[in-house]
């Protein structure tokens, strides 16, 4: 083997350890970014969770009519307070709508 031969071996060797030390730090850090991506993700679903819970307690049928009734006023009708208006679908080829009557309170005429 002459000594250009030797010298191009060693040449390819070094470019090959180069690409090998660059693949690891890559990799390393790739890892380290992944462990960072990792957390984030847990801390949003840990606020999501929080999120959830919190719309269930602002959203809750029971907080509601406590609040409309505390802070705007209003109350349960009484007898006769309700009018009850038909809906019809518009025609008898499309599906009936959700809620077919659609329910109204009066106002009271001097409470």
């Amino acid at each position: 083997m002459n000594t250009s031969m030797k010298w191009m071996a060693l040449i390819i060797f070094g470019c090959l350890c180069l690409a090998y030390v660059w693949i690891r730090i890559d990799l390393v850090l790739a890892g380290y970014e992944l462990e960072k991506l990792t957390k984030r993700k847990a801390a949003l679903e840990r606020e999501y969770e929080g999120l959830q819970m919190q719309f269930s307690q602002l959203t809750a049928p029971q907080r509601i009519a406590k609040r409309a009734q505390e802070q705007l006023g209003l109350v349960i009708p009484r007898e006769g307070q309700i009018v009850v208006v038909a809906v019809e679908p518009p025609s008898s080829d499309e599906p009936a709508a959700p809620f077919d009557r659609i329910q109204l309170a009066k106002r009271p005429e001097n409470p």
